[in-house]
């Protein structure tokens, strides 16, 4: 349903993950992993954009999203990228939660993926990587999910971890306004070196 003249419904949306340097974002809280996170977002830009052009000639409408209009997570997992971490973050086989995600809206006919599961749930379960490594405390160590949120943030209707993110937010102003991505780079699922021991352990 229409709810202004500038607002229009798509049937699907094209999501996709674009990967953060793995060096750059070790960094973290440092200024060299909030250039690796800004150069993903540049990525991000172009790509979506250039998605929709072709889309659009094809014939068909198509928008380009970065965080705006949906939440991304939820399309994310919809479209079988990856599961839901106990650290707030879509974490996928590829690239753990060192991702950031965008998509287009369209009427494209597509045919939709579905949600996937490769583990990671289940690992995050017994891990607590990112909880420990995050220095607002705002990454909860209990082991059940919960559908209570933590901050003015966090919504209800979806069982999982919630982060407060005010917590969050409130390092990033004291570490003299650098973004803080431990919680990525502390992810097991998110480093290189790991990938085969995770595979064959999960």
């Amino acid at each position: 349903q229409k709810e202004g003249p500038d607002s229009a419904n798509y049937q699907y949306a094209i999501v996709l993950g674009i990967e953060m340097d793995p060096d750059a974002i070790n960094d973290s809280p440092g200024s060299i992993a909030e250039a690796g996170a800004s150069v993903a977002y540049s990525h991000m830009a172009e790509i979506t954009a250039k998605l929709a052009a072709y889309i659009r000639f094809l014939g068909y409408p198509a928008v380009p999203s970065g965080n705006d209009t949906a939440q991304n997570i939820p399309l994310a997992i919809d479209a079988g990228l990856g599961e839901h971490g106990r650290n707030g973050l879509l974490l996928t086989p590829e690239y753990g939660a060192r991702q950031r995600l965008c998509k287009v809206f369209t009427d494209l006919p597509l045919i939709p993926d579905k949600p996937i599961e490769f583990g990671a749930l289940d690992y995050c379960k017994q891990c607590h990587a990112c909880a420990s490594s995050c220095p607002a405390k705002a990454i909860m160590f209990e082991n059940e999910l919960t559908e209570v949120p933590t901050s003015i943030s966090n919504r209800t209707g979806i069982q999982r971890w919630v982060v407060n993110v005010e917590k969050c937010f409130q390092f990033w102003i004291e570490n003299e306004g650098v973004s803080c991505g431990n919680c990525i780079a502390s992810c097991p699922w998110s480093l290189h070196n790991n990938r085969d021991w995770l595979e064959n352990n999960v």
